[in-house]
């Protein structure tokens, strides 16, 4: 009886199959478990918040993962202390930045290294060290998402930002968020600020003018800006003189208002007496004026009977008559002058 053989390509086609079909297998439970290579090198970090934040998360350098989070634990005054590693190769400056951040819309995370540019360079971290609060950034702030819609949120309707807020929350969280809900709420708020396309354009351009008479105004405006600065120095500098005028301005206020305290009972006085004089003026208005009327004939017939009489003789050529009433002023009346040929030499 003969034996069959099997033929050497079919043999070489399953050899291969085995291998990839092993391969393809070890680096896929590879992936699945996330196991720390041999030659990493642990750290620690401390951050104010790490939420959601897992052991077996990435960390990564400019986007590629070069280890993962080891340990998430309590520390001192309410802080996380983040235990990762990281590939031996690969050397943390002292100045390292370590950023949470979100790795997709679930929720998931990750740790992102990245070198501080305006810190002072002073070598590497040890292994083991630690980066302090002070170098690390927690998550992101959903207050602080939310708040930067807040112009938006203005202009639409009330049950439109709720249902938009609640999602975005629900999605940022890893509470299973519908993305495809969010895409149509973000679908309407387009729509919504496309209806007030005509506001928007005329609040640009209204901008737009301001900004080139601001741009015009140049010169004037840093003109002003430095001449309000010089006042503000001279002010500054006269500190103790504004001070000293204000302390003398009180004073003033303070003498002038009992300077008319003590006025204030004569002044009363005095507009009661006037009050009087003026009623009393008003009631014989007609006699006085019949009285300055008919004076210079009288006076012209006592003159003549003064420059004729025997028994008396005189001529006037001129009066003046002053009044003075009780508790008044004397009131001295417009001279009165003779016409006769007498007074003319």
């Amino acid at each position: 009886m003969r034996t069959r053989r099997t033929p050497p390509v079919a043999v070489l086609g399953l050899a291969v199959f085995l291998v990839v079909t092993v391969g393809t297998t070890a680096i896929l439970f590879s992936t699945i478990a996330n196991s720390t290579p041999k030659d990493a090198v642990g750290y620690r970090a401390v951050f104010s918040d790490a939420t959601r934040l897992l052991p077996g998360d990435d960390v990564r350098i400019a986007g590629v993962k070069v280890g993962r989070v080891e340990r998430v634990e309590l520390g001192n005054a309410n802080t996380a202390e983040v235990g990762f590693t990281v590939r031996r190769s690969i050397h943390l400056p002292s100045s390292t930045i370590a950023t949470i951040r979100y790795r997709d819309l679930v929720g998931s995370r990750y740790v992102s290294l990245a070198d501080d540019p305006s810190a002072k360079k002073d070598g590497n971290l040890a292994p083991g060290g630690e980066l302090p609060v002070s170098q690390t950034r927690p998550a992101l702030d959903l207050t602080t998402l939310l708040d930067g819609f807040q112009p938006l949120f203005n202009v639409l309707n009330p049950k439109q930002v709720n249902r938009l807020a609640g999602q975005l929350i629900s999605t940022l969280q890893g509470e299973g968020g519908n993305l495809a809900a969010i895409l149509a709420s973000t679908a309407g708020i387009s729509q919504a600020v496309a209806g007030r396309e005509g506001i928007v354009g005329r609040v640009v351009g209204n901008l737009n003018a301001v900004l080139a008479t601001v741009g015009d105004r140049d010169t004037e405006l840093r003109g002003l800006v430095d001449d309000l600065a010089s006042l503000s120095k001279a002010m500054a500098a006269d500190n103790q003189l504004i001070g000293g005028a204000l302390d003398g301005i009180d004073a003033l206020a303070t003498s002038t208002a009992g300077l008319l305290h003590q006025a204030r009972p004569p002044i009363t006085r005095d507009l009661a007496s006037l009050n009087v004089a003026a009623r009393a003026f008003a009631n014989t208005r007609g006699d006085l004026q019949q009285l300055l009327d008919r004076l210079p004939i009288k006076l012209n017939a006592f003159t003549r009977a003064g420059s004729y009489g025997s028994y008396l003789n005189f001529f006037v050529c001129s009066l003046d008559i002053r009044l003075t009433l009780p508790g008044m002023p004397s009131v001295t009346a417009p001279g009165l002058k003779n016409n006769e040929e007498l007074c003319q030499r």
